[in-house]
């Protein structure tokens, strides 16, 4: 098929592939896919979902929707952009430190891609109190560390410390 001019209107380019379409047999299917691959994505997903217009009323629609997007897109640059990440990271290091059972906040911690965000540490220096398997399965887990605190363990098959000089606790 034939790719769209730069400044052509998008009702021509659509009026231009259906002739060529019909020439070649293709269908009405894969000649609004080609206008629809043609425009912005923004636009394009919206004029996507109207199935019941014809291809010059999706290229009309298209050629009148384009301006609207040009502008809407120096409104979002225009904007003051929110403080990025390491401006944020500078904030948190200049804020007072957080008091919580005896402990001061020693900084953010770096994000950690690799745990979840809910079993990341608040604190630098802070160690979970229940394992992992208990987090996740309850009273159901079927493994966990000795150093773990989930009352009543069950039958829970033990598995040996992860932590590095953490000490055995008895009777576990």
């Amino acid at each position: 098929m034939k790719p769209r001019r730069q400044n052509q209107p998008f009702a021509l380019y659509g009026r231009e592939l259906q002739e060529i379409g019909c020439k070649v047999g293709v269908g009405d299917d894969l000649v609004r896919h080609k206008l629809l691959q043609s425009l912005p994505p923004t636009v394009g997903t919206v004029l996507a979902a109207q199935r019941d217009l014809t291809l010059h009323q999706l290229g009309k629609l298209a050629d009148e929707l384009m301006p609207l997007l040009q502008t809407s897109c120096l409104a979002a640059t225009a904007q003051p952009q929110p403080p990025s990440t390491s401006q944020q990271q500078h904030q948190w290091d200049h804020r007072p430190a957080a008091r919580s059972s005896g402990r001061s906040r020693d900084g953010p911690l770096p994000a950690a891609s690799s745990t979840p965000r809910g079993l990341q540490p608040f604190y630098r220096d802070q160690r979970p109190q229940v394992c992992r398997a208990h987090l996740y399965f309850g009273q159901e887990a079927r493994t966990c560390k000795p150093w773990c605190r989930w009352p009543k363990k069950g039958d829970a098959k033990m598995e040996p410390s992860s932590r590095r000089g953490s000490p055995q606790r008895p009777g576990n």
